[in-house]
């Protein structure tokens, strides 16, 4: 029997409350006002704006000391003996955490100055070469605790080459930076560890990123995974496609794939397991789909709304381009699943109670109402104030979603520090950005990539997937694009691709990367809530989602698989997009109906490239259409000739 007085508690539901802070020790406490103190000043900001050369740098400083506070310094990460006691290592996190702080404190006090200086004229003060050398040792040190070493790596190596450029050799030449050349470029303007691109961090992605950790705590996610259990849970795969279609559907509001894992895994990895899948291949599927997440509009992953800011042009519009190629994303994943269980013959529906979902249904209030206002119009910070005011509201419309004091108390604390996770990583990208532009490194990247492509489209494209698939390996979603997009969007650009499709390109296979071994960051999370090996997860999600590596490939050629373009041109561009990823997910499961010859299954593969790399509405694409329907139709009407396999879940 369920209890429709009270479908779910709100601490059941899978969501940052898992971050609380320990508010009996002074880490804890500390932890906890510091973010309390960033998401007040960033509501602030909003409504009265400060000054950019004062906000900026609290941004920056103000996320650096949370993620120092949160993420302490053990005795063995620096010294391999381990004779750092943890008393040393406190006393380093609480120096750095003032020194984070005394920066915010010279920034406010020196905004109006570096506000009106001379750029590369007025003199460079001793004061501020102190800051922009103890700032980078600091955010260095942040970066190492929450990316990794990847990243860390990366940038040591670009203030390496912007120092001391002239000992490269051949094109990678350059004079190299002076101390204050390099200060001023990177932390006295609105260049380098103060890019520009932090207000669209304040302005906006904080404000998202408290939307979804209200959402999720007030249960939310809850109400997406039941929906999308009503609507598969009787088919065959069910627990499958519940798990595709829930992230799907969370991934609107959430667009982090790694809160995607934690806030819907929880409840249909279960599930899946339930149904005779073995904890890596339930772990695989939750990873790909809420990889997609990112993908997804009206609210994409972070890097959309830098993406956003790169192009000039409104949020929504570059948001809404995303919608067919995610439309293919999810439909070749959720038919991936499809095939793979009548392959397999083995995944039954599974029976669960799933509470009533009328009675919670006034939980979506608040992405309703964010979307209205997105497409009414209003700048996506506005819209996302909106959502979270009746977010927070909808809960305590009836009495059995009504959330507790105490619960609504960690909504800013939690918010807060996933905010200042999300802008480490993308601080620390403004230093490569800033010394590859000023360096010009860019541009002899460009011609190295031209030449090493030479002129060919496709091999230079495959070229930019290896680059976007090793740095997103190490990094977030959003460093890996923010690097892609200034690295690879010249060069694409050059060899003819539009700007609006080369940047989407760079941000799918970055996503991708994220299910892509050896570190495969959404795969892993996905693994230890199921308790299944890493590797092997991060092995299968990465072949889960090979199906989806052909569709980037398409809006290179035709744009109108964005969006762009006349209604019908969009509408012939989405119909092909649809059947190609159908062909290539066919390919890959080797199944329609039957075990598929091998001539069938590359013919399955040949056309759903021709149809995606062909631009739509053409003779030849016609043509590969009317040959994929034929074989289709062929495959399905010859069933007897094949018999169904003999296999296992395991496989």
């Amino acid at each position: 029997m369920v209890d429709t007085t009270n479908p779910r508690p709100v601490e059941d539901e899978t969501s940052p409350l898992d971050a609380r802070m320990d508010l009996r020790s002074p880490r804890g406490l500390a932890l906890a006002g510091l973010c309390c103190l960033y998401v007040a000043v960033v509501f602030w900001n909003f409504f009265y704006p400060i000054q950019p050369m004062a906000i900026i740098p609290f941004h920056v400083y103000m996320t650096v000391a949370i993620v120092l506070l949160a993420k302490p310094m053990s005795g063995t990460q620096w010294f391999a003996s381990g004779w750092a006691s943890p008393r040393l290592t406190g006393l380093a996190d609480w120096i750095m955490v003032a020194v984070c702080i005394s920066l915010c404190v010279h920034y406010a006090d020196q905004a109006i100055r570096l506000q009106t200086r001379m750029q590369y004229i007025d003199e460079v003060l001793l004061r501020d070469k102190i800051a922009f050398f103890v700032g980078c040792f600091v955010l260095l040190e942040a970066v190492r605790r929450q990316v990794g070493l990847v990243l860390l790596i990366l940038i040591l190596f670009f203030l390496v080459y912007g120092f001391f450029g002239y000992v490269f050799p051949g094109p990678m030449s350059f004079s190299g930076f002076s101390v204050d050349t390099a200060t001023d470029i990177l932390s006295m303007q609105t260049l380098g560890i103060f890019d520009c691109r932090h207000r669209s961090a304040l302005n906006v992605i904080t404000f998202f990123v408290v939307f979804g950790a209200i959402f999720a705590m007030t249960g939310g996610g809850a109400v997406f995974i039941d929906i999308a259990f009503r609507i598969t849970g009787r088919m065959v795969g069910g627990a499958a496609k519940s798990a595709v279609i829930g992230s799907a559907m969370f991934g609107t509001v959430s667009g982090s794939a790694v809160a995607n894992v934690t806030t819907t895994g929880v409840l249909t990895i279960p599930l899946m397991r339930r149904a005779g899948l073995t904890r890596e291949q339930a772990a695989a599927t939750e990873a790909i789909s809420s990889s997609g997440g990112q993908l997804m509009p009206p609210i994409m992953g972070t890097a959309a709304f830098v993406m956003a800011q790169i192009l000039g042009r409104p949020y929504i519009e570059v948001a809404m381009a995303g919608l067919i190629p995610a439309i293919g994303f999810y439909f070749a994943l959720f038919m991936t699943v499809d095939l793979r269980a009548r392959k397999l013959g083995a995944l039954k529906p599974v029976k669960r109670d799933v509470p009533p979902i009328v009675p919670r249904l006034h939980l979506l209030a608040g992405p309703l109402a964010l979307i209205a206002c997105l497409f009414a119009g209003y700048s996506a910070n506005y819209a996302a104030i909106i959502g979270i005011v009746v977010t927070l509201v909808a809960p305590f419309l009836r009495a059995h979603t009504r959330p507790r004091l105490r619960d609504l108390a960690w909504m800013a604390p939690v918010s807060g520090r996933q905010a200042a996770e999300i802008a480490v990583a993308c601080t620390s990208v403004g230093i490569i950005m800033a010394v590859a532009i000023q360096s010009s490194l860019v541009l002899k990247f460009v011609g190295f990539l031209s030449l090493l492509g030479d002129g060919n489209l496709f091999l230079s494209l495959i070229l930019v997937i290896f680059g976007c698939i090793i740095m997103g390996m190490g990094m977030p979603t959003v460093a890996a694009y923010i690097v892609g997009s200034v690295l690879f969007v010249p060069a694409l650009t050059t060899l003819g691709v539009t700007t609006l499709s080369a940047h989407y390109f760079i941000l799918y296979y970055c996503v991708l990367s994220m299910v892509t071994p050896p570190v495969a960051l959404t795969a892993y999370a996905a693994a230890g809530l199921s308790g299944g090996n890493i590797l092997k997860t991060g092995m299968l999600a990465f072949g889960y989602g090979l199906v989806m590596f052909v569709i980037p490939f398409g809006f290179v050629r035709d744009e109108a698989i964005l969006g762009q373009g006349d209604p019908l041109a969009i509408g012939v561009a989405f119909f092909g997009m649809i059947l190609a990823t159908l062909s290539w997910a066919i390919c890959l499961q080797n199944w329609l109906g039957r075990l598929l010859y091998l001539p069938e299954r590359v013919a399955f593969g040949v056309l759903s490239f021709a149809l995606i790399i062909e631009p739509s509405g053409e003779l030849i694409w016609f043509a590969c259409l009317a040959g994929l329907v034929a074989l289709m139709a062929w495959c399905i009407l010859s069933r007897s000739l094949r018999p169904a396999p003999v296999a296992t879940l395991g496989e």
